[in-house]
């Protein structure tokens, strides 16, 4: 990616190259990025292979020698040092240390040489940052690059036997890919035998521009008649810097070119890592303070600061396995490493190290390896998935390849894709991608494979909105036909296939039933799972039939049939068998409704109420089991009003009732059930003769039903309704007496003893006592003490006189059955 695009802002100074270089003929398009020390970086492109690179170049005319009372002949200059480092860079070869592609190139005025692209070092980007004032690095980043750091010391201690000298802000380089690389071998010395490496003290006597930065070297340095030194010395320099970096810039140790004022701040090094603990954590914070001592031989080695709990963080170590994904060779482990730790570390790392680090490390390391496809697939699907929208276009180059590369011969790659084949429709928006997706679909259903089969039914229906125009019938039905013809004997492809069709119903026109139905009768309705999912995909026809055109005659018989044979079924469970019930009365309501609507539209005289309310009305169990009482005296009671009140009881369900009894019911407020009129004492219960209720209750149940006509057709239907009535009156009288002698028998039931009151004297409780025992009925006797207390309390005032008997619910139950089984079969 463009150099540019990664340090985001704008170039230190003007954009226009050198005038000319030692490597104009290797690399062109040089443009000036930042000024890195003693280095003007330009971003570059190579001839030949045109990657981006970084060219280091050094003007001549800011050469600095030393002083001449040094030495007149061969004194050093700043050019030396500077050709010394680009020269250990060549010889230096570890992930950790900064990468030269070109060695040194020189001319009489420029000192040239070329590495890998760079966004420029940490004293450049923190100084950028603070003058943007904002934060150049994240906290998974700043953990990275100490530990980068570290890794590199101890290659340069343990392996390569060099001793830095100057790790400081100007010496790190961090990379376009965000990456800390160590350079700036200026001061870099090799080991001196088995003794340390060779001390070089920082003077007056040379300028500061060929010396090490005083901030950030170590006390030994300074210690009168040291020779050498060891590799603690570059710990002790990593401590300071790790402190600056904490400190947003601020170095620790401000000596101000001063050796004497280096030495006393050393000496309160303790005091001043304890004032900025909150900045570095309690765990770093202790073992900053082991690597800053004063003592060489307390301080840890380079590999320490990796082993502590402040770095102990998963994106941390995801993010340095990435880094590392380059020196992995096991094919295996490396796609371990992307499908599962990438992939569920992502959410931890911030977004713009997706764009930054993460997709660009992809690209270099696996862009040529297909066979690693199927597993780098999926963290940059989560990645796409998830990043805002300005960044969704640098996705896009990675989508097409590997959707170009999607064959059937790669089952577990084009599995995944078709699973998630929304989060490229929603997001990329790219025609050509799309069209490849839908003869990738259309190659899954109609190949042999199960596996593909059910990831382009499972990936379907979350992409039905963008599917073009005839899609279904052209090529998912034809698809569906051939994966449930070979899948009889697979459950779990059936259920996926008919999760499908459901999901798509909002899809569905009226051309799309026939060849549906045709799918469902190709399920394996024997599996009880495959059973209900099936009628969830009718209910919901059902549920938009105006649309899809689904009348009585498609359902009684295409749809109807496919249910019933599945309920004998005797694997079915409990709760499956009540879904299939469910919907096989849905389906009937369905034909009664429409039926009846043709009845009322055809003036065919007949009951006009569907017959579904009769199956309701005929059980007894949704009643209330309570006795409708009224107060004594009431002016219900009598009259006019008591028989609408018998006639009101008898519509207890709501179908029987007239509007004007029910409406008279409502306003009186007498009306009120056994329990209330218990509650206010001295109510007496009343009780209607059981045979008229019935008889007037069959008349207003006629009349109510009967369909709408002219007054001639009222006649008819009058004199027709007489002459059944003769015919089938010994029948139903018949049949009627015994049913209602067997309810006044249960009604004379609930006329209980009656409560006594205390103040009685002991002769008039027991005469009363003897009343009650001989009223009691036989049944009665069985009855717990309980119950016998609870039908036996009744008012008082009920012994003052006989009342009329009224019906109990059972009546309503029973009337309500006889009038149904009359009109049904009579």
């Amino acid at each position: 990616m463009a150099l540019s695009a990664v340090l985001g802002g704008r170039p230190s100074t003007s954009a226009h190259g050198p005038d000319s270089t030692a490597l104009d003929k290797h690399y062109v398009a040089f443009v000036f990025r930042v000024t890195a020390g003693h280095w003007r970086l330009y971003s570059a492109k190579n001839k030949q292979s045109s990657k981006e690179a970084t060219v280091l170049l050094f003007d001549k005319r800011l050469n600095v020698k030393a002083p001449a009372k040094i030495g007149r002949v061969n004194r050093p200059s700043l050019v030396d040092l500077l050709r010394h480092e680009a020269t250990q860079l060549l010889t230096l070869a570890h992930p950790r240390i900064l990468q030269a592609l070109h060695g040194i190139e020189e001319n009489k005025d420029t000192l040239v040489f070329a590495c890998e692209c760079l966004a420029g070092t940490l004293a450049t980007l923190y100084a950028e940052g603070q003058h943007q004032k904002v934060a150049p690095f994240e906290a998974v980043e700043i953990k990275c690059g100490i530990l980068q750091l570290s890794d590199a010391l101890s290659f340069l201690h343990d392996t390569a036997r060099i001793l830095h000298g100057n790790v400081c802000p100007d010496a790190v380089y961090v990379t376009g890919h965000g990456l800390w690389k160590l350079g700036g071998f200026t001061y870099a010395v090799d080991a001196k035998g088995t003794d340390g490496y060779p001390c070089h003290p920082w003077t007056k006597k040379l300028p500061a521009a060929m010396q090490p930065d005083l901030d950030f070297m170590a006390p030994e340095y300074f210690v009168a008649g040291q020779k050498t030194i060891t590799s603690a010395a570059d710990v002790f320099s990593l401590g300071v810097l790790v402190c600056w970096i904490h400190g947003g810039g601020r170095p620790i140790i401000d000596a101000k070119q001063s050796v004497e004022a280096h030495a006393i701040i050393c000496g309160q090094l303790a005091d001043a890592v304890q004032l900025m603990g909150g900045d570095l954590g309690a765990s770093l914070k202790d073992a900053i303070l082991k690597v800053l001592s004063v003592k060489v031989d307390q301080r840890p080695s380079a590999q320490f600061l990796a082993m502590i709990k402040h770095f102990d963080d998963p994106a941390v170590s995801c993010l340095r396995q990435l880094d590392d994904l380059a020196q992995q060779t096991d094919p295996m482990q490396k796609a371990q490493f992307l499908c599962t730790t990438l992939r569920e570390t992502l959410y931890l790392i911030p977004e713009h190290l997706w764009v930054s680090r993460v997709l660009p490390r992809l690209t270099e390391e696996l862009q040529d390896v297909h066979e690693l496809y199927s597993s780098v697939i999926k963290p940059l699907l989560y990645m796409l998935e998830h990043c805002e929208s300005h960044n969704i276009d640098k996705f896009r180059p990675w989508i097409s390849r590997i959707v170009k590369h999607c064959t059937l011969n790669h089952v577990m790659l084009v599995s995944y894709v078709l699973e998630n084949m929304v989060v490229i429709y929603k997001r990329l928006s790219d025609q050509i991608i799309e069209d490849k997706l839908l003869e990738l679909t259309i190659a899954s259903l109609n190949c042999s494979l199960p596996q593909l089969q059910s990831s382009a039914l499972v990936g379907l229906p979350h992409v039905r909105q963008f599917l073009p125009a005839g899609f279904l019938q052209a090529s998912l039905f034809p698809g569906l036909e051939k994966c449930l013809r070979c899948s009889m004997d697979a459950k779990r492809l059936q259920l996926v296939a008919v999760n499908c069709l459901l999901q798509m119903a909002d899809k569905y026109d009226a051309g799309c039933i026939t060849p549906l139905l045709r799918l469902t009768a190709l399920t394996n309705m024997t599996e009880p799972d495959v059973a209900v999912a099936v009628s969830k995909v009718f209910k919901r026809l059902l549920a938009d039939h105006k649309r899809l055109g689904v009348n009585e005659d498609l359902v009684t018989g295409e749809i109807l049939p496919q249910l019933v044979h599945t309920l004998t079924n005797k694997e079915l469970s409990p709760a499956q068998f009540d879904q299939l019930m469910s919907t096989c009365r849905i389906m009937l309501d369905f034909i009664e409704d429409r039926q009846y609507e043709h009845f009322r539209k055809t003036s065919v005289d007949c009951v006009t109420t569907p017959l579904r309310s009769h199956r309701f009305s005929v059980s007894g169990g949704h009643l209330p089991q309570v006795l409708i009482t009224s107060s004594a005296g009431s002016p219900s009671l009598g009259g006019r009003y008591s028989d609408e009140r018998k006639m009101s009881f008898l519509s207890a369900d709501g179908r029987l009732e007239d509007h004007r009894i029910s409406s008279s019911r409502r306003s009186s407020k007498d009306s009120r059930s056994s329990v209330d009129s218990f509650s206010d004492g001295g109510v007496n219960m009343d009780y209607v003769n059981t045979t008229n209720s019935l008889r007037m209750a069959s008349v207003l149940f006629e009349n109510q039903h009967r369909a709408p006509s002219s007054s001639t057709d009222d006649d008819e239907g009058a004199s027709r309704a007489m002459r059944h009535n003769a015919r089938q009156q010994v029948r139903r009288k018949s049949w009627l007496e015994g049913y209602f002698q067997s309810v006044t028998d249960e009604q004379s039931f609930s006329d209980g003893p009656r409560p006594f009151h205390k103040d009685i004297n002991s002769r008039k409780i027991s005469q009363q006592r003897h009343r009650q025992s001989a009223s009691i009925p036989p049944s009665f006797t069985r009855l717990s003490p309980t119950s016998r207390r609870r039908h036996s309390m009744v008012p008082p005032t009920a012994a003052e006189g006989p009342n009329p008997v009224r019906p109990n619910s059972f009546t309503n139950l029973g009337h309500n059955l006889a009038c149904t089984i009359w009109k049904t079969f009579y």
